[in-house]
């Protein structure tokens, strides 16, 4: 059994960033059984991303940001270096998808909340390190 959100949450804006489709649809699975109260933009290049980010074309900027810090196409670091790079977009909470750990060094300078390694699985919460991340991201929907 999966866990569920039980209370109303707020709506937030998620940018997905991966160029892996068939990771894009596991999250999207996730993410609805979940039951987090969301509008989820996809991307698949760290160009696309940056548009999204700061060009004019939406009226809600992204709130929160799912990255696969493993792209195959992409250094998801340097890309995280150059979102921390604009104040303006400081105030978006970042959740790497990842199998790699990064240093607390790394967490700063990224200006990452947390970690969900890889492969996700919301079903089976025992680890400390994944529960705390899990925890981190529903709170990113209060």
């Amino acid at each position: 059994m999966h866990p569920t959100v039980l209370m109303k949450l707020r709506n937030r804006n998620v940018l997905l960033i991966d160029d892996d489709f068939s990771e894009i649809i596991n999250l999207q699975k996730y993410l609805v059984e979940l039951n987090l109260n969301l509008s989820l933009l996809v991307a698949t290049s760290f160009s696309e991303s940056f548009e999204i980010l700061c060009g004019n074309n939406l009226k809600q900027k992204p709130e929160i940001l799912l990255l696969n810090l493993d792209n195959t196409r992409m250094d998801g670091r340097q890309f995280l270096r150059l979102v921390a790079s604009f104040y303006s977009l400081r105030h978006i909470k970042i959740f790497l998808l990842s199998d790699t750990e990064l240093d607390e060094e790394e967490f700063e300078e990224l200006n990452v909340t947390a970690v969900l390694r890889k492969p996700l699985n919301f079903n089976h919460l025992s680890d400390p390190h994944d529960l705390r991340s899990y925890n981190l991201l529903i709170n990113a929907f209060m």
